[in-house]
């Protein structure tokens, strides 16, 4: 949704009902493949349309605002002297700024006196970014889109010293389509974060408070028609022996040449159930399939299927995205938590992203050391205190068999 910028101040400062300009609306976790191959291997990263941005940027912290250099996103800035920084990665954890520990004050507390809903102006650090970037020629007639998947607290994106979005919310993915500002060759993307803006007096947690990009950058791309978002039902019948799939796709661009496929693949990659749909006029269509002699998801046995989406333009496949789902039934009855009728008891722990190396930046490796840790412990749940994790986590404990209580990015103890 287009919206103007106010004066890129009221923004992070002083406004708290905008929460992002020019940002892509939220969706479903997942990425756009190229072919059929691509997608049923369900590895995000590993796309022929994703680039990854990760590792070295430019980079230079300020005290506050008012010492930030207003032009350091133009393609002409002379940034040759300034630092590099690792991304993502807290800044704190690299010679920056330092790490401050709260549980129920505000970090500010003690040095400024502000109320809700400014932020602290005198001492705000900023950090400002600069990473250039190659672009071909052939990706100018597609859709472009940059994602932060976790930048703290708050930040404007600049494309070629033009002011592109702003985003807050730590710990929500940011996207933004650039498609419009980037050339055929080099270009300069510009990230201006701030270390407190006006969410920051939801994001109240219990923890170390840090600053900086400290999940994935990447830029992907589509088609001007493409899949924005879907959601999956997978349950099995009362007998466990059938798996009832249900899935909402929806579209973008016109929908009278589209279609869509489904196909669901069993962990030996053999298709076991299969539907196809022309695309509805509400951009909204409906995909069922149902799976025989189901083996259901549970955390003992955390059995998953892939699920493969194709869209088609005039019958010609133009995308293609995956997930990987698990049929399971979740009730609650006679106050008492059910998976697949059984009665489930919950020993799990709480669990922060944090990294005595990295700070909030957590890899892969961290990730699955800390479920290993928890399995070889008889652990069966996992609580995310006290926000949403990476989307890779959330996969991984799929994978592994872990029930997640799934925490949103809203804490008041300061109030």
């Amino acid at each position: 949704m287009e919206r103007n910028f106010i004066d890129g101040y009221t923004e992070w400062q002083s406004n708290p009902e905008i929460v992002g300009v020019n940002k892509i609306p939220a969706h479903a976790t997942f990425m756009p493949y190229e072919n059929f191959d691509e997608a049923k291997q369900a590895d995000r990263y590993k796309s022929s349309r994703c680039k990854l941005l990760n590792g070295k940027w430019k980079f230079k912290l300020y005290k506050n605002y008012a010492y930030r250099p207003s032009d350091f996103a133009q393609p002409h800035y002379d940034s040759h002297n300034w630092d590099t920084i690792n991304v993502p990665g807290s800044w704190q954890m690299q010679g920056y700024d330092q790490s401050q520990y709260c549980n129920v004050r505000y970090p500010w507390e003690g040095s400024e006196d502000i109320c809700p809903p400014n932020a602290p102006t005198k001492h705000n650090p900023v950090g400002c970014y600069i990473k250039k970037i190659h672009i071909n020629k052939s990706l100018l007639d597609k859709r472009v889109v940059l994602c932060f998947e976790g930048v703290e607290s708050a930040f404007y994106l600049y494309v070629n010293g033009e002011r592109v979005g702003y985003s807050e919310s730590t710990f929500h993915r940011s996207e933004f389509d650039i498609s419009k500002h980037i050339k055929e060759g080099s270009n300069v993307i510009g990230v201006e974060v701030y270390r407190w803006c006006t969410g920051s007096w939801l994001e109240c947690q219990d923890m170390w408070r840090l600053g900086g990009i400290f999940r994935d950058v990447y830029i992907y791309t589509t088609e001007r028609q493409y899949i924005r978002d879907y959601e999956v039902v997978a349950e099995p019948d009362v007998t466990l022996s059938d798996g009832y799939a249900d899935i909402l796709v929806k579209t973008n661009g016109s929908y009278e040449s589209l279609s869509l496929d489904l196909n669901i693949l069993d962990a030996q990659g053999n298709t076991v159930a299969l539907d196809s749909q022309y695309a509805n006029e509400d951009h909204q269509t409906k995909l069922k399939a149902i799976v025989t002699d189901v083996n259901v998801w549970s955390s003992e046995s955390p059995y998953l299927y892939t699920m493969v989406i194709t869209l088609k333009d005039n019958g010609m496949p133009i995308e293609y995205i995956s997930q990987k789902i698990g049929f399971r039934k979740v009730e609650i009855k006679e106050g008492i938590i059910r998976i697949n009728g059984e009665r489930v008891v919950f020993k799990g722990t709480n669990r922060h992203e944090f990294d005595c190396h990295t700070g909030r930046y957590i890899s892969e490796k961290v990730m699955r050391y800390d479920i290993e840790m928890m399995k070889k412990s008889n652990m069966n749940a996992v609580r995310t205190s006290h926000y949403p994790n990476d989307p890779r986590f959330l996969e991984l404990c799929d994978e592994y068999g872990l029930y997640v209580i799934d925490e949103n990015n809203m804490e008041t103890h300061g109030t």
